[in-house]
């Protein structure tokens, strides 16, 4: 879904990057890349460095980086572009249950895909002049700092992350279980871990 775009906007001068928040790292987003095979840079964000430095909380979100690196959109849901029901992707059955169990939940999020790729077509014909490109004040206005709870969520998370890539399961579940506890979407992938 997301490399019909790419495909579509690259030609402008536009790059799509993906980027899987995964603290399984590679073999956790193995299936997904597989099946999606995309045609742009698809990263894999094992320590969630996208949630510290731009406030990602939640699949899909975008931020918009102008020529100049500048942000002129911070974070914010991206739904996949509209399209015609399909059946599901070929390999698309092949998807680990854990991954099938976060595309569910990121399906219910309440999205409008038409308007936010009508903004982004527009961001990307009109640049700067876009109405839906904002000034760097308008960016900042937008970004906002995380709740206490979610900054003490992603706190627990990151010290069981670094420590689940080094030596997987040898931390008490109720050290696991904390980001759960304090910020359920910061402590969603430790939870998914089945540790």
């Amino acid at each position: 879904m997301w490399r019909a775009l790419r495909d579509e906007l690259h030609p402008q001068g536009v790059e799509l990057i993906t980027v899987g928040l995964d603290s399984l790292g590679a073999e956790g987003c193995r299936a997904a890349l597989e099946t999606a095979a995309p045609s742009h840079p698809a990263l894999i964000d094992t320590h969630h460095q996208m949630a510290s430095h731009f406030g990602i909380v939640n699949i899909p979100q975008s931020v918009w980086i102008d020529e100049q690196g500048m942000i002129v959109r911070p974070v914010e849901s991206a739904p996949p572009p509209p399209t015609d029901p399909a059946p599901a992707p070929a390999g698309s059955e092949a998807l680990p249950q854990r991954l099938t169990d976060i595309m569910v939940e990121a399906a219910q999020i309440e999205t409008d895909p038409a308007r936010y790729h009508q903004a982004l077509r527009d961001w990307v014909v009109n640049g700067s002049k876009s109405q839906y490109a904002l000034s760097p004040e308008a960016v900042i206005k937008r970004s906002k700092p995380p709740s206490s709870d979610r900054a003490m969520g992603h706190a627990h998370f990151e010290l069981p992350a670094k420590r689940l890539c080094k030596m997987p399961k040898t931390w008490p579940s109720d050290i696991l279980g904390r980001p759960t506890r304090l910020c359920p979407k910061a402590g969603r992938t430790v939870a998914k871990l089945g540790l």
